[in-house]
């Protein structure tokens, strides 16, 4: 099988794969720090997981802003944000397809982790969850369908909605709004890139799914060295 053709099969379900991913690293956690991980999981065992303790990030420890994004503070967390990718993934994966929808996701996630970094530096916080990624398909979806014109103005107050639910949910609960608007600033960007390439879409789709293999793999690989660290403490 081809590598593009590998991509197409899966149709809508890199948004179903996010979502069996997220899921069995939230088990995984409830696993290794016993049920009490089910509303709040200790620090330390996300921290050593893969969470992006932004001290570590300052260190070097580049995987960690990937690996942040599959796990989560605890069941309203995690479900909350896997309600939003439900909902919003696959929509945005039949419109742009596989390829383009997870290198837009982990570019969201890795913007929202930066973000983060940015606006606090090297402190000794953890920050762990999907949602810079889920931020980032929202953005997307907001300006791509901006970009599409009056025909598309529906859709667009769609994803304008889920962006103010998001940020004030956020500011309410004292979520990291930093990296919700980091994710969200990524898939803006994103939204205009791909709504210009849209009618000569074939031309792209080799770069989009090499792209997208890059991003298959180092996330495989973050997540090989977060299991490396961890099975060797």
């Amino acid at each position: 099988m081809r590598a593009d053709s590998f991509w197409s099969s899966l149709g809508r379900d890199v948004s179903h794969t996010l979502l069996i991913v997220n899921s069995l690293l939230f088990m995984l956690v409830i696993a290794v720090a016993g049920m009490e991980a089910l509303f709040a999981p200790p620090l330390e065992t996300l921290a050593a997981m893969g969470g992006l303790l932004l001290s570590r990030l300052a260190q070097g420890e580049y995987p960690l802003l990937i690996t942040y994004g599959y796990l989560h503070f605890g069941l309203i967390h995690f479900g909350f944000n896997m309600l939003v990718l439900s909902r919003v993934g696959p929509m945005l994966e039949s419109e742009i397809g596989g390829p383009r929808f997870f290198t837009l996701y982990t570019a969201a996630l890795i913007g929202g982790g930066l973000a983060r970094y940015w606006f606090s530096g090297p402190v000794n916080t953890i920050v762990v969850g999907a949602s810079g990624g889920l931020f980032g398909l929202i953005g997307f979806g907001m300006a791509y369908a901006h970009a599409l014109g009056p025909s598309a103005e529906t859709l667009r107050n769609f994803f304008l909605r889920w962006a103010i639910y998001g940020f004030i949910f956020g500011f309410v609960v004292g979520a990291d709004n930093w990296a919700h608007l980091g994710g969200f600033a990524v898939g803006v960007v994103m939204g205009f890139l791909l709504e210009k390439e849209r009618l000569q879409r074939a031309r792209w789709d080799l770069v989009w799914t090499a792209t997208a293999w890059l991003c298959a793999a180092a996330t495989a690989g973050a997540f090989f060295w977060v299991m490396a660290r961890f099975t060797a403490q």
